[in-house]
C-alpha cells in the first residue's frame, strides 16, 4: 500500500512525457473492461486495481469498455476521475463485443443462449447483416461520445469484419485496432496468416492483410515465436490466463525478452493486456508483469494511435524471431523459417493482396469464424502423424486440415534448405526496407535470405537444392517445379493454376516473386472450401450429414439402440446443429441433449451419440423400427431421412 501512495504523489507532480525513439521497445498494454451484463461479466475491484497498478508503475493503459461497462456509473466514475489526474496514463477507449443490451438499443435482434455469448456469430459484428452492423456500432459510438464527449481513436474486438472497421474509421476517426493473436478454433474464430507481431496498416479490402486504409492493426499479446504456431491449447502466449495454464511469470519474462530484443537492431515490440473479468490469481500476475517492465525496462515507450501508425510504416519488412523461429512479414507475404538443429526449413509461407475481399463482406458469420490467407505451405495444418517407422512408411495418418498442430509433435509440410553448421547462429540485419538472414552451411558454405517488400533473394544456392517434403497425403494441390534456372511453387487445383511463388535463378542466386490474382482465388475460395472454410458455406445447410447405427444387431430390451449423428454441410465441413436433433419412432418423441449438441464446435468433427431405449420399439413381436431425423428448422424445408429395418437397424427380441 505504502509503494502505491508513493506511486500515485510521484505520478501527480511527474507525468510522464512520451519521446519516440527507434532504439527504445514500444509496449502497448490495452485492458478489456467487462460491465455486469451477462456475457463473462467484469468484476469492478479488478478494475480499480489495473488503475492502481497503471498509476504505481507510470505505464499508460489503453482501458478498452464494452457497452454495459460505458453505463456502469462504477466503473466511469473512477475511470474519469483517474483520467483528470493522470491523462497521460489513462486511455479510454472501446471494447466492440456485442451484449443484449447494446443489441436491444440499436434495435437488433439479439438470439444468443448465454452459454454460447461469445461466439462470433452473436459477439461481433460479422455475425449482423450490414445494416445490423451499422446500427450497432452506431449505437455504441452515441453512447461512448455521450460519457466522453469524443470518439475513442483505439478499437478492439478480437474478431472484426473490415465492413465495420472501415466504417468506424471513416465515420468515427478510429484510427487503430487490436485483433487477436494467430490462433486456430479458439472461441470460435480462427485466424491464420496474417502479419505477425508488429502493427500494418490494413487493407481496404481485407483488414486481415496488409494493404492502405489508414487504419493500423495491432495483434493481441505476444505470441511464442515456436511454440505457438500449431498450438490448440492456448498457452504459447504473454496472456496471464494462458500460459499460467502450463507454466510460471518466468516464461512471460522470457517472452517479453524475446519480443523486445528482437536481433538485426530491429526496435522491440510488444503488445499486453487483460481483461477485468479473469480471476483473481491472473490479475495478480498481469500487476506482476507491469511492475516487471517498469523496473526492467525503463526507458520503454508506450506510443499513442499516431504513433503506432508511424510504426506501421517504418518498417514495411519486419523479423521476429526466438527459439530457433524466424518470422518475416512484408506487404507481398510471410513467412516462416525454422532452424532446429542441423535443419533449415520453410513451414509457412503465404501470399497477400490488398484486392482480395473479406469473405465476410456481404455475409454473416454462422456461428464460426474463419480468416485464413492464401498459403503455399502452412505446416500446422498439413501434415503426417509421426507413429512409428513401419506405420509411417506403409500406412501414413495425414491430417484432415480441420485443426492444426506444432511441428514438435508431427512430421509438418515444408520446405527443405541445405543442411547448417549448427555449431554457428544464423546472422540477422535489419533496415527500414530490407531484412537479412544469413547462416554459414555444413558444408562451410553460406547461405543468404535477403527480404523485401515485394520480393526476397537467395544467394549461395541452386534450385536443385531445395526439397519441397510433402506431408498431406494429396490433399493440398501444390505444384514443385525447378530446373537449372528457375523454381517454383504453385497451387494448382484441377489442373489451373491459382497462385504461385516464382523464382528465377542464375549463378546461384535465386529471386523469389509471389504471383497473385485475387479474383482467381475469390472464386477458388468459394469452390474449396475444405481448404479456406469461407462464408458462404452456410454452416445451416446439412445436407452432408452422416447418420448410422453404432450396432447392427440389438438384444430387445437389453441393448440401447444408438444412432451417431455427425452434421456436416454439402461440402464436408463439420457444422454446428442449432436445434437440438429430434427423433421419432411411432409414439416415440425425443429430443437428444441440447447442450451436447450447443457446444459441438464447428471445427471439431465429433461424433453426436443418441441412446433411445430399444423396448420402445417393440411392436407385435415383429421387430421394426422406422426412425424419423428431422433437421433443424434453418435447414432446407422439408428434408428428413427415413432410417429402416432395411438401412439401418435389425432388431433381434429374446423370447
Amino acid at each position: 500500500m505504502i509503494w502505491a501512495l508513493l506511486g500515485l504523489v510521484l505520478a501527480f507532480f511527474f507525468p510522464i512525457t512520451i519521446q519516440a525513439s527507434e532504439s527504445q521497445p514500444a509496449i502497448v498494454v490495452v485492458s478489456q473492461v467487462r460491465g455486469s451484463e451477462c456475457c463473462e461479466p467484469g468484476d469492478f475491484s479488478f478494475f480499480e486495481r489495473q488503475l492502481a497498478v497503471s498509476q504505481e508503475t507510470r505505464i499508460p493503459i489503453y482501458f478498452a469498455l464494452r457497452f454495459d461497462a460505458l453505463h456502469d456509473t462504477d466503473i466511469i466514475t473512477s475511470l474519469r476521475a483517474a483520467q483528470n489526474t493522470y491523462p497521460n496514463l489513462i486511455r479510454p477507449a472501446a471494447f466492440l463485443e456485442i451484449t443484449p443490451s447494446l443489441a436491444h438499443r440499436a434495435s437488433v435482434l439479439y438470439t444468443a443462449p448465454e452459454r454460447d455469448w461469445y461466439k462470433t456469430t452473436y459477439v461481433y459484428p460479422a455475425g449482423y447483416m450490414l445494416a445490423e452492423r451499422k446500427a450497432l456500432l452506431d449505437t455504441y459510438m452515441a453512447q461512448y461520445h455521450t460519457v466522453f464527449g469524443y470518439y475513442p481513436s483505439l478499437t478492439v474486438g478480437w474478431f472484426v469484419d473490415t465492413y465495420s472497421l472501415n466504417y468506424l474509421h471513416d465515420r468515427y476517426g478510429v484510427s487503430v485496432h487490436e485483433l487477436t493473436r494467430e490462433q486456430w478454433g479458439t472461441d470460435s474464430y480462427t485466424l491464420s496468416g496474417g502479419p505477425i507481431h508488429y502493427p500494418y496498416e490494413a487493407s481496404r479490402q481485407w483488414a486481415f492483410l496488409p494493404g492502405l486504409s489508414g487504419l493500423t492493426i495491432i495483434r493481441q499479446t505476444i505470441e511464442d515465436p515456436l511454440k505457438n504456431y500449431g498450438d490448440m491449447s492456448s498457452s504459447y502466449t504473454s496472456q496471464p490466463n494462458d500460459y499460467g495454464q502450463h507454466t510460471d511469470f518466468a516464461y512471460f519474462q522470457s517472452l517479453l525478452n524475446t519480443a523486445l530484443r528482437q536481433p538485426g537492431g530491429q526496435p522491440g515490440f510488444a503488445v499486453l493486456g487483460l481483461e477485468t473479468s479473469m480471476p483473481d490469481t491472473y490479475q495478480t500476475e498481469f500487476a506482476h508483469q507491469l511492475r516487471y517492465i517498469a523496473s526492467e525496462f525503463p526507458n520503454a515507450i508506450y506510443p499513442d494511435p499516431a504513433k503506432l501508425s508511424d510504426l506501421s510504416h517504418s518498417y514495411p519488412v519486419t523479423v521476429y524471431a526466438g527459439q530457433g523461429a524466424y518470422w518475416i512479414t512484408t506487404p507481398s507475404y510471410r513467412l516462416r523459417l525454422l532452424f532446429s538443429q542441423d535443419s533449415v526449413s520453410l513451414t509457412d509461407l503465404r501470399l497477400y493482396h490488398a484486392d482480395i475481399t473479406d469473405p465476410y463482406k456481404d455475409a454473416e458469420v454462422i456461428n464460426a469464424g474463419f480468416y485464413i490467407a492464401p498459403f503455399l505451405l502452412d505446416g500446422s495444418r498439413w501434415y503426417q502423424l509421426k507413429g512409428n517407422w513401419w506405420s509411417r512408411l506403409f500406412q501414413p495418418q495425414y491430417s484432415q486440415g480441420y485443426r492444426t498442430s506444432n511441428e514438435q509433435e508431427v512430421l509438418p509440410t515444408y520446405l527443405a534448405f541445405p543442411k547448417r553448421d549448427s555449431s554457428q547462429e544464423p546472422k540477422v540485419t535489419t533496415a527500414s526496407n530490407l531484412v537479412t538472414l544469413s547462416y554459414q552451411t555444413a558444408g562451410r558454405g553460406e547461405i543468404t535470405f535477403e527480404f523485401y517488400p515485394e520480393q526476397f533473394i537467395l544467394r549461395g544456392l541452386s534450385p536443385s537444392s531445395l526439397r519441397y517434403i510433402d506431408h498431406t497425403g494429396g490433399r493440398i494441390p501444390i505444384t514443385e517445379t525447378k530446373d537449372s534456372q528457375s523454381y517454383s511453387l504453385s497451387f494448382v487445383p484441377a489442373g489451373d493454376l491459382k497462385y504461385a511463388l516464382k523464382g528465377e535463378c542464375q549463378t546461384r542466386v535465386c529471386t523469389f516473386t509471389p504471383h497473385l490474382d485475387a479474383k482467381k482465388f475469390e472464386q477458388m475460395r468459394t469452390k474449396f472450401p475444405f481448404l479456406f472454410l469461407p462464408s458462404s458455406i452456410d454452416d445451416r445447410d446439412t445436407n452432408g450429414s452422416l447418420i448410422y447405427p453404432s450396432l447392427t444387431h440389438l438384444i430387445f430390451s437389453r441393448t440401447p439402440a444408438r444412432i451417431v449423428v455427425i452434421p456436416r454441410n454439402t461440402a464436408g465441413l463439420p457444422v454446428n446443429l442449432s436445434t437440438p436433433v429430434q427423433f421419432e419412432a411411432g409414439e416415440l418423441s425425443l429430443l437428444s441433449d441440447p447442450l451436447a449438441l450447443q457446444s459441438h464446435e464447428t471445427i471439431l468433427p465429433l461424433p453426436l451419440p443418441v441412446d433411445i431405449p430399444s423396448k420402445l420399439w417393440y411392436q407385435d413381436s415383429h421387430p421394426a423400427l422406422s426412425l424419423l431425423f428431422s433437421l433443424p428448422t434453418a435447414s432446407p424445408l422439408g428434408q428428413s431421412v427415413s432410417l429402416t429395418q432395411s438401412n439401418c437397424l435389425t432388431m433381434l427380441p429374446l423370447y
